[in-house]
């Protein structure tokens, strides 16, 4: 017998909202706060990230990158030195402002035991979803395609043409497919960090205008509750050698234990992902300062492959470890090298493949 599957049908925001207070109901009415949202996307990734406030005007950071170094001199009796200095350029980085708003009909949340645990639950799904696209956004974002926007990782990191200088820290994994990741290897510090907007905190603010009168789709006046979410970030790299990009990883490779996940590594020409990994780590060691915060960010299949790929060579360079977040909460987590793995879902595993 086939197999059958329901019928889709778009819905409207205002249908959309009455079936999500339905589901939120008890058989009393009651609204229920403790939903498990299996829509939920992990992201590791902000709790990592340095940020600073706008140095120049309200949203743009303005920083001097060394190009070149002064000389030194070997000295001679009866003969001078000559003076020497270093050079320097200006970049001036922007930021963008991300923004989502909420409106619940204010009659059916006031009809409500717990009108406002509603409305809760609603801005909630909307941060999560801000969370997500700004993730995706600082990996992949690029300016010349939303104005508005700002220069993500992927762009700057994108080469492996050895006439640009990042093209250093962009590792060839050897994929060739359609199925195609990345894994980035960040070092938090005075060489990357976020910035965000004079005057307004780093994160997401959220402003609630309260009871607002709207027009419904006839021209009669209704009433909503308003909430408007802001997020305003950039990115500022004054040091290309403190961001490592582990390009073209075949993740079914990885997975099955052929080209990259093979842990034979005495095949002629066979370099599996924990040599590449540990030849990031190379990279960034020499840039590395005390106080900076380092992480490497993959996707559920890479963190998966990685997994099965230490297992398979019978090795514990993929640890396992316990730590706390910001909350106290208990998670566990692996590391390599000591840095933490962590676990970016929004990091794409359909990437084009990075060529010269």
């Amino acid at each position: 017998m086939p197999a059958t599957f329901p019928t889709y049908k778009p819905r409207s925001i205002q249908e959309i909202v009455l079936q999500d207070l339905k589901e939120m109901q008890d058989e009393k009415g009651k609204i229920i706060t403790d939903i498990v949202d299996i829509l939920a996307e992990k992201n590791e990734l902000l709790q990592d990230m340095r940020f600073r406030a706008a140095n120049r005007g309200t949203d743009r950071y303005w920083t001097n990158v060394t190009t070149s170094f002064p000389r030194s001199w070997w000295m001679r009796y009866n003969r001078g030195i000559p003076a020497s200095k270093a050079t320097y350029a200006s970049i001036e980085e922007t930021c963008g402002v991300l923004g989502a708003r909420s409106e619940i009909d204010a009659r059916m949340a006031e009809e409500q035991d717990n009108g406002r645990a509603f409305r809760l639950m609603q801005d909630r799904t909307h941060i999560q979803q801000m969370s997500q696209d700004m993730t995706e956004y600082l990996f992949y974002g690029q300016k010349a395609l939303t104005p508005e926007g700002f220069d993500g990782f992927m762009p700057r990191y994108n080469t492996l043409n050895t006439a640009e200088v990042t093209s250093k820290n962009v590792i060839d994994c050897g994929g060739t497919g359609n199925h195609l990741t990345s894994i980035w290897l960040i070092c938090w510090g005075d060489g990357v960090f976020g910035f965000h907007p004079n005057n307004i905190p780093a994160g997401i603010t959220v402003k609630d205008y309260g009871a607002v009168p709207m027009q419904d789709p006839d021209g009669n006046t209704i009433f909503k509750y308003l909430t408007e979410f802001r997020w305003g970030m950039g990115l500022v790299i004054t040091d290309w050698r403190c961001v490592v990009r582990l390009c073209n990883i075949d993740v079914d490779a990885l997975v099955s234990g052929t080209g990259i996940g093979d842990p034979d590594v005495q095949k002629a020409g066979n370099m599996n992902l924990l040599i590449r990994l540990q030849q990031a780590v190379g990279l960034i060691n020499g840039v590395r300062s005390a106080g900076d915060r380092l992480g490497f960010y993959m996707n559920a299949d890479v963190l998966n492959g990685l997994n099965i790929l230490s297992a398979r060579t019978n090795s514990n360079v993929v640890r396992v470890q316990q730590s706390f977040n910001d909350y106290g909460n208990s998670n566990d987590m692996g590391s390599f090298a000591g840095i933490p793995l962590r676990r970016v879902d929004r990091l794409k595993s359909t990437e084009d493949k990075v060529v010269a």
